[in-house]
């Protein structure tokens, strides 16, 4: 056989964590006929089982093919489930619209066929296209890919003609995201098909040939009760997220001689748009080419807080791609809000669109929550299993009634019904009626209770939870921090501490608090980072934005005027000012920001940095960095308050002026002088540990997942009650060995004493001392003496992201007992938030994720039941959002779950019953969903039931 002819599964990319799998199917007239046939002889019954599984129709009425003869694609999810795609084609032609060669140009390959045909199919709101000469299928991006950063400075800095925009619109489509809300008629046909309620209707009909009128009734009222209710939520989610969504504005787009007003929807990947000084609605995804932005991200991150963007850096490297997570402070998302601008040197904020439609940061939280994560829930699928056995019992019931009425002589008719009424017995067809009609009480109590749900099926999977995930900074602790203190350094040693900024003589320390921020002035407030603005308020300067009547096009701080008092580095003359001529933003990867300044009436320009002081002091010169640094850090850390760095270092004014926007980061960050510490208490919310002892006592385990020190986590979590008094708290440490040639990282287990300070003694992991069999005994030796004490009590192992990420590519054999014993995760990122929780439940755990929102959306939708503390609009990707800012909705969420659990429980019960503790539960019934030592249901086999309700006095 030819290879052509040869069908195969070609793997597809969606995102950097997804992948699909494909193959093509063709239409076969034979297969396709002899169904029909047996549609007809089977009433229809073939045709709805089809409905069911469109997989099945398709390998029934088609057959497998290569891709270059397909008509249809069945794709295979990560989650194992079927679907099937039309293929579309579209006629490329040179005079019409977009030409082969535009096409080439943009997808950088050459994917039309011989009939100058693109094929292409759209799965999930995501285009995906066929290049048949390399038999692969791919993802059609816009330039977040791919794309070298210098390419949106200098190819696209003067944006796209009519003619090229026309092209493209052609491939990309309208910049629409288009949520469908389906008429109520649509909806009641798809909610009756229904597996569940076909068989209802036919147990009805059964029941009414038979006058069993009342019973049948009842049936019937409830069932249409049941889908009135799925109905109106149904449709009222879909009418809520269309009108998030929905939008049509017009927006002022930048042509090669001229800037025109067009419609938001004809917006393509490489159009200049123009940000309005008084800001708007992102409608794409752009990255910023000119002047800076305020930028309200609520809408994706869950922080009011504004942020501020900053042009796209010129690179000195040329192959440097852009990539929308490295360069997300030059970004600006779709859905978040710009509210006010900068000019930048063409007196104008000036952005490339990168990503239209679905493709956006809002189209991706569109399409999460139109196709969410399937939740496998034992319950359920042991729900068909033991609807599967009955039908089987009631099918031997069939036939055996079919003989005996038979042999009695009774008539046709008589047979007929009695016989289809011992599957009706057989087979409750109550049932979904009945369960739909549970969670939707559930939720409406939890809704009294100020937590809404947007996916009721999630509410028995929270009463499953046996684990619970907390973020630390706006979720256990206060979102606010205060400013407790500085202490700065002097000639490589530490001078006290002091708890006034304004009393210290201005100098780089005090112009580092009054300059490295990401503030602005909205609406007439100074807003930005809260610890931004606790910094800059302690040092009770003034803040000016960049008046636009006079030119200014700087952000400029001043002292008092009171304020007379300088250090020797700095000379008093008049008025004093320091301009900012540009910033570095904050970088979670980097762990730090900066600015680059100049003093009015002084030639020199300097940088000005802030950041961890882990980061801050390696990049300072080891000469200005005290010698007990380390434990002057430790000693604020373990007493769980947050440290931040500061430095700074004068640059060549010269070429510094003239070459802001083409300033290396790197070059400006280095051989710091380093100038001091400001310290930051961050307080625990006074319902947190109430909340994490309730839940220490249903045996429900709690961990935290946070970017933050570890040491201030490990604090946090001694007095938020996560660890007890008496247990044992161990730091795992990655560590390059200088030993052996094994560059492998070395795991390194330090248990931390009373003070949460790690103490000397070690434990390392047995292969790392494989070279050398000597120190290995030591080692073990040293293992064995202290295995006793972590028997003795409960043990917790605290680790960072940097050692997590080494664990899992280095030491998988250690990553199930890191994670089964891990109750602290710091610095960790939110990729690796999401990464732990899936891990988790890798292990069979029912985890539970709660956070504010921030960095937490990740792990909030991977979670089996997820909490948001945030209003926000990216509290929609989250199952549960709660208007009570503090963890004390979880044990809520938690009671009304397993309430919720225990009701479907009972929709299984059959004649005989166990009753304990004024508890119903059924005494045959088949399960073994959750298991733990006391607080929730056991179920077991032989009629052995236990039940112990700890979390709440009621439900």
């Amino acid at each position: 056989m030819s290879t052509s002819s040869v069908a195969s599964w070609v793997t597809a990319e969606v995102d950097s964590n997804e992948n699909i799998e494909c193959c093509g199917y063709k239409k076969n007239p034979l297969k396709t006929a002899v169904c029909y046939v047996v549609a007809v002889f089977s009433l229809g019954f073939l045709f709805l089982v089809f409905y069911w599984k469109e997989d099945w129709r398709l390998k029934c009425m088609c057959a497998p093919c290569h891709l270059k003869e397909a008509d249809f694609v069945l794709i295979k999810d990560i989650y194992r489930r079927y679907h099937v795609c039309d293929i579309r084609r579209n006629l490329i032609k040179d005079n019409d619209g977009c030409s082969r060669e535009t096409l080439r140009t943009i997808l950088k390959k050459d994917v039309v066929d011989a009939d100058g045909n693109l094929r292409f199919f759209k799965f999930q709101k995501i285009f995906f296209i066929l290049d048949l000469a390399q038999h692969e299928i791919f993802r059609l991006r816009g330039l977040e890919s791919n794309t070298p950063c210098n390419a949106f400075l200098e190819q696209y800095a003067n944006g796209l003609s009519e003619s090229q925009s026309e092209q493209r619109q052609v491939i990309y489509g309208k910049n629409d995201i288009y949520v469908r809300v389906r008429s109520i008629p649509v909806l009641l046909v798809q909610e009756v098909l229904n597996p569940f309620y076909i068989f209802q209707i036919f147990s009805v009909s059964v029941w009414f040939a038979d006058e069993y009128i009342y019973y049948s009734a009842c049936i019937l009222i409830m069932s249409a009760i049941s889908i009135a209710i799925s109905l109106y939520t149904t449709r009222k989610q879909n009418l809520t997220l269309r009108s998030m969504v929905q939008s049509d504005t017009v927006v002022k787009v930048l042509r090669p001689n001229k800037a025109i007003e067009v419609s938001e929807k004809v917006l393509v990947p490489g159009d200049v748009i123009i940000i309005p000084h008084h800001g708007c609605m992102m409608t794409c995804d752009a990255v910023l080419i000119s002047g800076n932005c305020i930028v309200n991200e609520s809408s994706l991150t869950g922080e009011s807080v504004p942020v501020t963007k900053t042009p796209l850096p010129h690179q000195g490297d040329c192959m440097t791609e852009y990539c929308p997570i490295e360069h997300k402070r030059h970004s600006l998302f779709c859905g978040t809000k710009v509210i006010q601008t900068r000019q930048g040197d063409t007196d104008e904020v000036r952005a490339v669109v990168v990503q239209t439609g679905y493709s956006t940061a809002k189209g991706s939280l569109v399409q999460a929550i139109m196709y969410p994560k399937p939740m496998e829930f034992r319950l359920y699928r042991d729900a068909l299993r033991f609807v599967g056995l009955l039908a089987v019992i009631a099918f031997v019931g069939l036939v055996y009634a079919i003989i005996v009425m038979f042999l009695k002589g009774a008539t046709v008719s008589r047979i007929i019904i009695r016989a289809l009424d011992t599957i009706t017995i057989a087979v409750p067809p109550a049932l979904p009626a009945a369960l739909t009609i549970g969670m939707v009480y559930a939720q409406i109590r939890l809704k009294a209770q100020q937590i809404f749900c947007i996916s009721p099926q999630r509410i028995n999977l929270s009463g499953t939870i046996d684990i619970f995930c907390f973020d630390k900074t706006g979720t256990l602790t206060e979102e606010g921090l205060d400013l407790l203190g500085v202490q700065t350094a002097e000639n490589g040693r530490f001078l006290p501490m002091t708890t006034s900024v304004s009393s210290l003589p201005i100098g780089p320390f005090t112009s580092t608090m009054a300059t490295c921020h990401s503030l602005a002035v909205v609406n007439d407030e100074l807003s930005g980072d809260p610890i931004d603005l606790k910094m800059f308020q302690a040092t009770e300067w003034t803040f000016k934005e960049p008046d636009r009547t006079s030119g200014e096009k700087f952000i400029k701080v001043e002292p008092p005027k009171d304020v007379i008092q300088m250090d020797d580095s700095y000379k008093e003359k008049g008025d004093y000012g320091i301009s900012l001529l540009h910033l570095f933003p904050f970088s979670s990867a980097l762990q730090r920001m900066s600015v680059i300044a100049q003093t009015e009436g002084d030639d020199r320009v300097v940088a000005y940095v802030k950041g961890s002081p882990e980061i801050i002091s390696s990049l300072s010169k080891p000469e200005t960095v005290p010698d007990n640094f380390q434990q002057v850090l430790s000693n604020y850390t373990q007493d769980g308050l947050r440290v931040l760095a500061l430095a700074w270092k004068p640059i060549q004014s010269e070429e510094t002026l003239d070459n802001l926007k083409n300033m290396q980061r790197k070059n400006v960050e280095e051989e710091l002088e380093f100038l001091g510490l400001m310290i930051l208490e961050n307080k625990l919310k006074p319902e947190t540990r109430p909340v994490i002892e309730e839940l220490n006592r249903a045996n429900i385990r709690t961990i935290m997942i946070t970017g933050d020190n570890l040491l201030t986590a490990i604090n946090v979590a001694c007095k938020s009650g996560m660890c007890g008094p008496d247990d044992t708290v161990i730091h795992i440490q990655a560590e390059t060995p200088e030993c052996c040639d094994d560059s492998t990282p070395i795991l390194t287990y330090k248990a931390v004493d009373k003070d949460h300070t790690p103490t000397g003694d070690q434990i390392k992991t047995k292969n790392h001392f494989r070279n050398n069999e000597k120190e290995a005994l030591e080692m073990k030796t040293i293992k064995d003496e202290v295995s006793p004490m972590l028997a003795a009590c409960r043990t917790h192992y605290a680790i960072d992201g940097a050692t997590y990420d080494a664990i899992q590519q280095h030491h998988q054999d250690q990553l199930q007992n890191v994670i089964v014993k891990g109750t602290i995760f710091a610095r960790f990122s939110p990729n690796q938030k999401m990464s732990l929780v899936e891990e988790l439940q890798h292990l069979d755990y029912f985890v539970g994720m709660c956070g504010d929102g921030a960095n937490d959306c990740g792990a909030l939708k991977t979670a089996h039941a997820g909490i948001s503390l945030s209003e926000a609009e990216a509290s929609v990707a989250s199952p549960f959002t709660s208007k009570i800012p503090n963890i004390s909705c979880v044990p809520l969420l938690i009671r009304e779950g397993r309430a919720a659990l225990v009701t479907s429980f009972e929709m299984f019960k059959i004649p005989r019953h166990v009753r304990l503790d004024s508890i119903h539960v059924s005494h045959d019934l088949v399960l073994n969903y959750i298991h733990t030592e006391r607080s929730t249901v056991r179920l077991h086999r032989l009629g052995i039931v236990h039940f112990n309700y700890t979390i709440g006095e009621s439900w």
